[in-house]
């Protein structure tokens, strides 16, 4: 599978149907929020497994983060926090968090 842009906002994705027998799986998902307390954590990495075993290309559209909890955004609310992200550098932990679980 090969992801090419063909403009800013369009992208073609080129599978090889004859090596995959004639089918190829994809995994769509968005608004994941990944930080948030009522992300579905469990359910979320289910998903995921089930793409990375089937061979899906995963497409993942908007709002990975909430990144809501940072000193100047007013929508934030500490008690809403996860735990492992109570600190100075909060955005830092979230983005580093993120990339080590879901690189696979």
């Amino acid at each position: 599978m090969h992801l090419t842009r063909k403009h800013r906002t369009v992208h073609a994705v080129d599978c090889d149907l004859k090596q995959r027998k004639g089918q190829q799986h994809f995994l769509f998902i968005s608004d994941i929020h990944y930080d948030a307390m009522k992300c579905d954590r469990e359910r979320l990495h289910r998903h995921l497994e089930e793409a990375r075993e089937l061979g899906a290309g995963v497409f993942i559209f908007g709002d990975l983060f909430d990144l809501m909890q940072g000193k100047y955004d007013p929508r934030g609310n500490y008690s809403e926090l996860r735990p492992e992200y109570k600190s100075c550098v909060y955005v830092d932990e979230v983005i580093q968090d993120v990339g080590e679980k879901l690189s696979k």
